[in-house]
């Protein structure tokens, strides 16, 4: 906040609703079927997990490592002091990226 201030920069913050299910699994999850959802044909069937999910270990990692190969795409760079902050400088201005995932 105090290098935008110092630097005159606009602030705009964003909040990623349900980001975490846009992660992609490293590895195969089968679930049990739900208490009041289970298949009447098919009662012993599990569910192979598609995509992250709220609750998982893995699910913040696997969006910001989602989000961080896009972001350096777009050219942006993480800094060497904080990997969760990129930075983006040319020509037309500067943009800088701070990434919290909780």
């Amino acid at each position: 906040m105090a290098y935008c201030a110092e630097n005159n920069l606009e602030i705009f913050q964003l909040d990623f609703i349900m980001a975490y299910v846009n992660g992609d699994l490293d590895e195969e999850i089968f679930i049990e079927q739900a208490d009041h959802f289970i298949d009447q044909k098919h009662p012993d069937y599990v569910y192979k997990q598609q995509r992250s999910l709220y609750g998982r270990k893995q699910a913040g990692r696997q969006w910001f490592c989602k989000l961080d190969k896009k972001l350096k795409s777009f050219g942006l760079n993480p800094l060497f002091s904080d990997k969760c902050v990129y930075k983006l400088k040319n020509s037309k201005g500067e943009l800088i990226v701070i990434i919290y995932v909780l």
